[in-house]
């Protein structure tokens, strides 16, 4: 009889421990799925602040600079003004404080614009833009025509062609506020192509012959030779040559 009454007595107290633990302090776990640090922009003056969690009976209090704001108790907030905006949610006696930073973004602006460049075919052109402001991000275009994966503030062409040379310019655009447009940097690829090449002449003393040679590019010019020696003089596609011992020879021409 005496152990059966020691037995008793400890089961009560086991129960009466459990029963007074608090119901929400069983189970108070609930899973935010908004990073605990966020940053956002006022786009036309106002932006949405919004709180993603999973649990049942969640509260939420918004506070802006630490002060509470009232009557503000969903999980999305309406913001107007740029500062810090606090959302504390809470279960029970558990709780999990989540903060925006909300920024009004400036205009961006540029302090390096695209330069004009010229280059030989075949060489690299390179274009760059600086600028200041939220979150940049950049396009270039060509002749008005945007170019398909320039995206950077750097835009290099590796070997240029005569198809590269054009009116270039780059959109700057940051988070929420105006594009801007860099001026325009024009673009010249110098390029020859000979169209027809000097014919062989065979000739009596005396005689002449018409050297001609035609050629097709940017600021083209010439340089006729001699035997490896430039002529004094010819720098043009035409040049008559007499025929005599000294002027036989081979020539051609530097284009």
């Amino acid at each position: 009889m005496k152990q059966l009454y020691t037995f008793i007595i400890l089961f009560f107290i086991a129960t009466t421990s459990y029963s007074n633990v608090s119901p929400s302090n069983l189970n108070c776990d609930f899973v935010v799925e908004t990073p605990l640090q966020n940053t956002d922009y006022l786009c036309n003056g106002t932006t949405t602040l919004n709180v993603a969690a999973t649990g049942s009976m969640l509260t939420y209090q918004w506070y802006f600079n630490s002060s509470v704001i009232s009557n503000e108790s969903s999980n999305t907030l309406t913001a107007t003004v740029s500062g810090i905006y606090t959302c504390v949610i809470t279960r029970g006696t558990c709780s999990e404080m989540i903060n925006f930073t909300v920024i009004q973004p400036a205009d961006p602006s540029i302090f390096f614009q695209p330069m004009d460049v010229t280059v030989c075919q075949g060489e690299p052109v390179h274009l760059s833009i600086a600028a200041m402001g939220e979150n940049l991000t950049y396009q270039w275009y060509r002749n008005n025509q945007l170019i398909i994966g320039a995206d950077s503030s750097i835009f290099i062409i590796t070997t240029a062609t005569q198809a590269d040379t054009g009116d270039y310019y780059c959109v700057v655009s940051s988070e929420c506020a105006p594009s801007m447009q860099s001026t325009v940097a024009q673009v010249t690829v110098k390029h020859v192509a000979i169209t027809s090449v000097p014919m062989d002449f065979l000739g009596c003393e005396g005689s002449t012959f018409v050297a001609y040679i035609e050629a097709q590019g940017t600021d083209v010019s010439y340089q006729l030779y001699h035997n490896m020696q430039p002529v004094e003089g010819a720098t043009s596609n035409i040049h008559i040559i007499t025929v005599d011992e000294n002027t036989a020879g081979q020539y051609f021409w530097t284009v």
